[in-house]
């Protein structure tokens, strides 16, 4: 339970987060580049940005992680 408690934090929190801004609604006239980006965190163990291939790396596959990094 106690290695674990750092996942359930960020999990909690994350949750908080989207709890707190579900009822946002974008403002009448507003555009797709007025909205704020997305935000993507992965979370794990012993991985740095040096370790996925869209960063160069080739000792292992990291297809999803590739896929999101070039889109943007």
């Amino acid at each position: 339970m106690q290695k674990f408690l750092p996942f359930y934090v960020v999990f909690a929190v994350a949750c908080l987060f989207v709890a707190c801004r579900g009822g946002e609604q974008q403002p009448a006239g507003a555009t797709q580049n007025d909205r704020l980006p997305n935000i993507v965190i992965i979370y794990a163990d012993d991985l740095g940005y040096g370790d996925a291939g869209a960063y160069g790396a080739t000792a292992l596959p990291t297809p999803h992680i590739d896929e999101l990094a070039a889109g943007g």
